[in-house]
């Protein structure tokens, strides 16, 4: 589904990865996507076809944070694997 999120918007990775319940707007059929390029919120269209995916992904969200995916950051996925490397004897690339 984050493919054809990406594809029929046009948003970026991180901007999708991003989205929460509260951007998603299913009367207006928009998407607001928080802190885009520049730093500004924009709206963007939110496709027919996507409509009943992200409808089921936003009834299975938690709803203490809001968040759509599960919590992930591209930093955190580094650092991860710095460790591993430096765990399985191997030296850290400088």
């Amino acid at each position: 589904m984050l493919a054809k999120l990406l594809y029929g918007t046009g948003m970026r990775l991180m901007e999708s990865l991003r989205l929460r319940v509260k951007d998603v707007d299913f009367d207006r059929q928009m998407l607001v996507v928080r802190e885009a390029n520049g730093g500004k919120d924009r709206e963007v269209m939110l496709p027919r076809s996507l409509h009943e995916a992200l409808n089921a992904q936003v009834s299975r969200a938690p709803r203490r944070c809001g968040h759509m995916t599960a919590k992930w950051d591209v930093s955190t996925t580094m650092i991860y694997k710095h460790v591993l490397k430096v765990t399985a004897g191997a030296r850290p690339a400088r």
